[in-house]
């Protein structure tokens, strides 16, 4: 009787506001296709979690280089990157670029 509330709370996974999140089965190592965009409690089912994106818009921003011009004036240049993650392109990414905490990283 106590074993099974407690599988069936393991089914289900919290996905935060402000991310997308990809369904994740631990037993396959595999993303399914369904990409979670609606912030709350989801049912992914046994030996499955979430891998979480955020879904705001990101920036990375390089160190100010600077530079001297034919003329001798000093240049100053300020290198920054804003994107944000297409949710149905994630699973595709997740793919082509592994996170480097995932299970197949890890010596064996």
């Amino acid at each position: 009787v106590g074993l099974l509330p407690t599988v069936l709370f393991s089914c289900v996974a919290m996905q935060p506001p402000l991310t997308h999140a990809l369904v994740y089965s631990h037993l396959w190592r595999d993303y399914d296709g369904h990409i979670l965009s609606v912030a709350g409690p989801h049912w992914v089912g046994p030996f499955r979690g979430l891998r979480l994106v955020p879904s705001s818009l990101q920036m990375l921003a390089l160190p100010r280089l600077s530079a001297l011009s034919a003329d001798g004036l000093r240049l100053y240049v300020d290198i920054s990157f804003q994107w944000r993650y297409e949710p149905s392109a994630l699973r595709a990414l997740y793919l082509s670029f592994p996170p480097p905490a995932t299970l197949d990283a890890m010596p064996a």
